[in-house]
């Protein structure tokens, strides 16, 4: 028979243990993930014109302004993408550090309720430990993971639908290789 603490460990995930720390800020990292995934986009539309340059530069007469033009909407689509992954960086950095803020202040709140006998079991190192390198080890998931992996997962979906919404019979055998 399951003990309480194997059970909540089983059920226990990320979003689930830090989510009421994570709620104040859920505006921050759902704009980061949002703009995350426009910054992929951003870049697969760079892709798509510079597929559309080398078509131009093969056909039988080459019109340079035309590639001048898919050039500059080039360039523009990969600073662009470059410029949405630092703002959205930069938002989940804001956010993911007073989500850390909140959480050593939490953490404080309950060391300041224990018994002196577990601060004599349990040396400072290990309380800094568990203070400062416990916990910024989540930033990189707050920080990075989260609206990155996110964008990266959702532009090739969105990708995906629109296939489907010009031609589902030539998206649905490209799909086949998926």
């Amino acid at each position: 028979m399951k003990t309480e603490d194997n059970k909540r460990k089983e059920s226990a995930s990320f979003f689930k243990e830090l989510g009421g720390f994570m709620r104040p800020y859920r505006v921050g990292y759902t704009l980061s993930v949002l703009i995350s995934t426009l910054s992929v986009l951003l870049n697969i539309g760079a892709y798509m014109l510079a597929g559309s340059i080398v078509v131009e530069l093969f056909s039988s007469t080459v019109n340079w302004s035309n590639i001048v033009s898919l050039g500059v909407l080039l360039a523009i689509c990969k600073l662009g993408s470059g410029i949405a992954m630092n703002i959205s960086t930069w938002l989940s950095h804001k956010a993911a550090y007073k989500t850390l803020k909140d959480i050593r202040n939490a953490l404080v709140e309950k060391m300041l309720r224990l018994p002196l006998g577990y601060f004599e079991e349990n040396g400072s190192g290990r309380l800094k430990t568990m203070l400062v390198d416990n916990i910024e080890g989540i930033e990189k998931t707050l920080a990075h993971m989260l609206p990155e992996m996110t964008g990266n997962i959702a532009g090739p979906i969105v990708l995906i639908i629109w296939m489907y919404l010009i031609d589902w019979r030539v998206a649905l055998a490209m799909s086949i290789w998926i």
